[in-house]
């Protein structure tokens, strides 16, 4: 089996991750089983000089890149481009994890200075899809630079069409991100009761959750004002929330202040009735623990934690995300798609969810069995290395 050594260019790295950095380590680790290696190569979060560790075993260089600056960032991009001619013939692929212009431009320097294929793979639609990218008025080349690319990797497929218009007859390929489904994975009655308890809820309320960081692009109004509806008609519900908000430092009087902005009523008792925990290393538990999963997000590429709650058998009730959602959840017997800004429907179809345990597991049964077979990192890694193939075979890098 060929075995390659990748680059995985992540700007905003781990110990300040964001869903892209938690996306490429888990493929990473899943290439790794398949006897790739990889190298992470991220921007440092000091900001001041190069700086080389690890973390999972994989090596990781830190390398000093301004946010700002056109001819800073440009003179910062020549220490990457420098490292990887410095190990002339050590690396096989240079895959970038988000695409915005800086990103895409960065690409397309260390494929033309060091031969080496490169790969680009579109995080966040409204940020580094290519329309997106390309009206940039600070990024007039974009265009130019996204038929340069090897290969570009959109998450579902009602984003194929439009990356396609931007480079015909070249690479791109529809491979969505993945979950571990070993990790995520049901779990008994008696293990679920268990967690709660343990995380000091009551084991016999309703329990809805929620997975992410507070903000309005992740509809944060839109959840409290659904948790307040919720609460007229099931008074025992309660939500857990969990995310990066924690990392990030949003105090708990953000609710307060998206609960006015989504004019919920009784805030005092709905506040009362919210949970907070950190994403951790064991995030899988609060899914585990929960009897239906609510996304209402605005804008995102993908959406990792769908799938999470999809492997664990959670039912979901999500917003309907154009080129995105229907990707995910097919049809209604996987998961709910719903108008986000219809936030009735959404408490609807939550308090149907809730008074009917036998639909809840009808939904988790074919939810995860979804999980499996389309999103688990195995199909995945898989993916990606015959991806990676190919581009060698089509354009062999130079060797030392």
């Amino acid at each position: 089996m060929d075995e390659y050594h990748i680059v995985f260019f992540v700007r905003h790295f781990f110990p300040r991750p964001r869903g892209a950095a938690y996306a490429a380590l888990n493929l990473a680790r899943f290439l790794r089983r398949r006897g790739d290696r990889v190298t992470f190569f991220t921007a440092n979060a000091d900001g001041l000089r190069r700086n080389t560790h690890s973390i999972d075993e994989f090596a990781v260089m830190a390398f000093p890149l301004p946010e700002s600056g056109k001819l800073t960032k440009l003179i910062s991009f020549l220490g990457i481009i420098l490292e990887i001619r410095r190990c002339r013939g050590r690396y096989d692929i240079f895959h970038v994890h988000g695409g915005d212009y800086t990103n895409l431009l960065l690409a397309r320097l260390v494929g033309a200075a060091s031969g080496l294929p490169t790969v680009v793979k579109l995080t966040l639609q409204g940020w580094d899809d290519p329309g997106t990218v390309c009206s940039d008025r600070r990024a007039r080349w974009a265009e130019t630079m996204f038929r340069k690319i090897s290969a570009v990797v959109v998450l579902t497929q009602g984003q194929l069409a439009p990356c396609r218009r931007y480079r015909p007859g070249a690479v791109v390929e529809v491979i969505p991100n993945g979950v571990d489904c070993r990790r995520f994975r049901p779990v008994s009655g008696v293990e679920k009761r268990r967690l709660r308890i343990e995380m000091g809820i009551d084991p016999d309320r309703p329990v809805l959750l929620y997975v992410g960081h507070l903000s309005y692009v992740k509809g944060t109004d839109r959840l409290l004002r659904i948790f307040g509806m919720v609460r007229e008609r099931i008074p025992s519900a309660c939500l857990v929330c969990a995310g990066d908000f924690m990392r990030r430092e949003v105090s708990p009087s953000v609710l307060t202040q998206f609960m006015k902005l989504g004019e919920a009523e009784n805030s005092v008792d709905i506040l009362s009735q919210i949970k907070l925990y950190p994403r951790d290393d064991c995030i899988e538990r609060y899914f585990q623990l929960a009897d239906v999963f609510v996304f209402p997000s605005r804008r995102e590429g993908f959406g990792t934690v769908q799938i999470e709650a999809m492997a664990v058998g959670l039912p979901c009730v999500v917003a309907d995300l154009p080129g995105i959602s229907e990707d995910i959840f097919p049809d209604s017997g996987v998961g709910v798609r719903v108008p986000g800004e219809d936030v009735q429907r959404f408490s609807d179809e939550v308090c149907r969810l809730l008074g009917s345990p036998e639909l809840r597991r009808s939904m988790g049964r074919r939810a995860r069995a979804r999980a499996v077979e389309v999103f688990s990192y195995d199909s995945v890694a898989y993916r990606y290395h015959q991806l990676y193939r190919r581009l060698l075979e089509e354009r062999r890098p130079w060797r030392g």
